[in-house]
């Protein structure tokens, strides 16, 4: 109550029906707000959207409201509009939280070792592993601290390196990155594919690391 007159929480929405179904166009020219001119109430007869009507119908309905209730629908209107704010964001955030998830569960690039030793070259070591490349994945610009030779044993692999044309490996085909070389490998196909690498490498180096 303000200033000895009940304030209707409800008023602005009388024009939708209580069982939620749209009005039509002509349906809702019947309740024009009180004092509001026909000719400026912006909805358009020629539009078929039934939903931007009542919501066009609403907002108007609304300021029409808050003009003619003083304080009380001033105020109204502002937890009205603070309630949209607050949905508008927890709908932002479900959304981003809904790509972060997607982005989790996306496959990814994996290398598994299978196995690593001393070779006779002094201060290194080879490592078997076994690269696997989901389609669409990639493994990012990386180098290597010594040689990398390779066998597609499945699928296809596009290696990418800088300043050099990309070259595209099938299954049966083998290839060797030179060492410290940036290079890109990514599975541009439409199943997962797989590499055999051995890595003649510094010992006590990673095998891999990431080039920015």
């Amino acid at each position: 109550m303000a200033g000895g007159m009940v304030v209707d929480r409800f008023a602005p929405f009388a024009c939708i029906d209580a069982r939620d179904r749209l009005p039509s166009v002509d349906a809702t020219r019947e309740h024009v707000p009180p004092g509001l001119p026909a000719g400026e109430l912006p909805i358009s007869r020629q539009r078929s959207d039934h939903r931007a009507v009542v919501e066009a119908l609403v907002s108007d309905r609304l300021r029409w409201y808050a003009a003619t209730r003083g304080r009380a629908g001033g105020r109204f209107m502002e937890g009205v509009m603070k309630m949209l704010k607050v949905r508008v964001s927890v709908s932002a955030a479900a959304l981003l939280a809904m790509v972060a998830i997607s982005a989790a569960q996306a496959p990814a690039f994996k290398r598994t070792e299978l196995q690593r030793g001393d070779i006779s070259a002094a201060g290194r070591e080879v490592v078997t592993a076994l690269a696997e490349i989901p389609a669409g994945a990639e493994s990012g610009m990386h180098r290597h601290p010594g040689e990398e030779v390779g066998y597609v044993v499945e699928g296809s692999l596009n290696v990418d390196m800088p300043g050099k044309s990309p070259t595209t490996y099938k299954a049966g085909q083998a290839f060797l990155i030179p060492a410290g070389q940036p290079h890109n490998a990514k599975n541009g196909g439409s199943s997962t594919t797989k590499v055999l690498a051995n890595y003649i490498i510094e010992k006590g180096k990673p095998v891999a690391t990431p080039v920015k």
